[in-house]
């Protein structure tokens, strides 16, 4: 019975997503893939597609895959062998960067990063941000990679010590937070980052509900530019994923005055329907881009990391923090290569 009631189900979500990404992003239509599972929700008729990606990742073994990205740092693929550090000055995030700091990465762009499930760990997306930090980033992550990823979203579960770090750390706070030490480290003599980064190029990006502390932690002036990853940004109407209320201070989308990206993992991403929406509220204030690639879902990116999804944010970063001309060629004009390429589903709003 649960695989009749599976079967049917993805052939009413593809048909219905083919008729809207027909008329809105896609020129054919999009059918759940072969291995996908999905799941219906039986109180709520929510609809939950599970990429074969991602029941891959979750077969590789979490646990022992954790374990073994805390013992050895990922150098990651770029010019920049990276490193991974955790500094006792801030007992409260972990710091990705090229090792030795060389003199050829030049000064550094800061990337401030807010993690899935606003987890107080970085340790799911070691390997995606060593490979941003291997091609010139000084990153700085939320949380400790001694901190249990979080299971559940409770910052003091039964049995967590009040004593320990939370498991979870929400807001804005925590990411401006590693932009005031790395201001403050960057101009004291003696500091081993003294001088070693570019703070007027600032970014800040977070996945699924680090979405959510990076459009927080976005009315900060330092910050150039921001991005959501598997996430949206709230509009007058709509608030953070699927029937949240619209946040009622008025900081919303439409007021957007930085470049921003959003990242998403095609219709099996449950950030995509509230990113449709969130990307056709933004004003002509501020070029903005979406781009998806239906590949990896909502969590699939990130574990190698996918080459062609590192690939993507890190020409983003180029381009809006490095001003690469190479960066810029993916996604602006009639011919960037994400226009060109058949894996995603791109689109470009106020981008020249």
């Amino acid at each position: 019975m649960t695989k009749s009631v599976s079967i049917v189900a993805a052939s009413i979500l593809a048909v219905a997503m083919s008729s809207r990404l027909v008329a809105q992003q896609a020129p054919t239509a999009w059918q759940v893939p072969e291995g996908a599972r999905v799941t219906v929700d039986r109180a709520t008729g929510r609809v939950t597609i599970t990429m074969p990606r991602e029941l891959s990742d979750r077969a590789a073994g979490g646990a022992a895959r954790f374990d073994e990205w805390r013992k050895t740092p990922a150098p990651g693929s770029g010019p920049f062998k990276a490193t991974r550090v955790e500094d006792p000055t801030l007992p409260t995030h972990t710091l990705y960067y090229p090792a030795g700091l060389p003199a050829a990465a030049g000064k550094l762009p800061v990337v401030l990063w807010a993690n899935g499930g606003c987890r107080n760990t970085s340790v799911e997306f070691t390997t995606f941000l060593a490979e941003l930090a291997s091609r010139g980033y000084f990153i700085v992550a939320i949380g400790r990679n001694d901190v249990p990823f979080a299971t559940v979203l409770s910052a003091y579960p039964p049995g967590r010590n009040p004593s320990d770090p939370p498991l979870v750390v929400g807001g804005g706070a925590p990411m401006l937070a590693g932009l005031d030490w790395i201001t403050k480290e960057n101009a004291r003599p003696g500091s081993a980052y003294f001088d070693k980064v570019d703070l007027s190029k600032a970014a800040a990006l977070g996945q699924s509900c680090g979405g959510r502390q990076v459009w927080e932690a976005a009315r900060d002036p330092r910050i150039k530019a921001i991005a959501a990853l598997n996430s949206s940004f709230p509009t007058r109407q709509v608030g953070f994923g699927p029937g949240a209320s619209a946040p009622t201070d008025g900081w919303t989308v439409e007021r957007l005055a930085v470049p921003a990206a959003y990242f998403i993992g095609g219709p099996g991403d449950l950030a995509y329907a509230p990113s449709q929406a969130s990307f056709a509220a933004v004003s002509d204030s501020a070029p903005v881009i979406k781009a998806n690639l239906p590949l990896v879902g909502h969590t699939g990116a990130y574990r190698e990391p996918h080459p062609e999804w590192a690939a993507a944010v890190s020409a983003w970063l180029d381009w809006q923090l490095k001003n690469d001309a190479k960066g810029k060629a993916m996604f602006a004009g009639e011919d960037c290569s994400l226009c060109k390429n058949p894996n995603w589903w791109f689109e470009a709003k106020n981008v020249r």
